[in-house]
């Protein structure tokens, strides 16, 4: 019996001590993991509405960032150009190893023109911007806002010259250093 009650308290002993380790080590890894400055990702699926959409982020050490997104259209007859600007809250941060995943809550404000038309607008987005391997990041992100236009001819809410609330969804690719 006291043999049993030994090897428990081993057991016991050995546990606990594997556990402090791993712990230790994965605090210590949070903090060696290299976290991003910048950011620069472009948007694959817009090629197939004729867009072309560039953006630039900014990390800040608090963990939130701003992102500029700029976007080129040229689509049957309509040409034009428009700019965006998200502020970025980081809600949730999850890490594994050199991955890293962020679940971001993002007020957003955009200003365009189309065909010598112009729309502006604003709204909230919710996403997440996931960082693998220290170099690339994949951005999943959508939301809804309010939108206005000079020529509000359209009821189709993901259109450039519709008025009222309006759908934002995306998905944007790119490197981070």
């Amino acid at each position: 019996m006291k043999k049993f009650f030994q090897s428990i308290l081993c057991i016991i002993l050995f546990y606990t001590s594997t556990i402090s380790v791993n712990a230790q080590n994965s605090t210590n890894s949070k903090d060696s993991i290299i976290k991003p400055k910048y950011a620069i990702k472009f948007a694959p699926v817009n090629f197939a509405w004729g867009n072309f959409q560039f953006a630039g982020e900014k990390f800040f050490k608090k963990g939130n960032s701003l992102e500029l997104i700029a976007n080129a259209m040229s689509f049957d007859d309509i040409t034009g150009a428009s700019a965006e600007l998200q502020y970025r809250f980081d809600v949730i941060k999850t890490f594994k190893s050199d991955n890293f995943t962020i679940f971001y809550f993002a007020p957003y404000a955009l200003i365009g023109s189309y065909d010598l038309e112009t729309y502006s607008g604003g709204g909230v987005l919710m996403g997440i911007n996931c960082i693998i391997s220290k170099k690339i990041c994949m951005d999943f992100y959508c939301g809804g806002g309010i939108k206005y236009s000079s020529d509000f001819n359209n009821s189709n809410i993901f259109s450039y010259s519709h008025n009222g609330v309006s759908a934002k969804a995306g998905f944007q690719i790119g490197i981070v250093f």
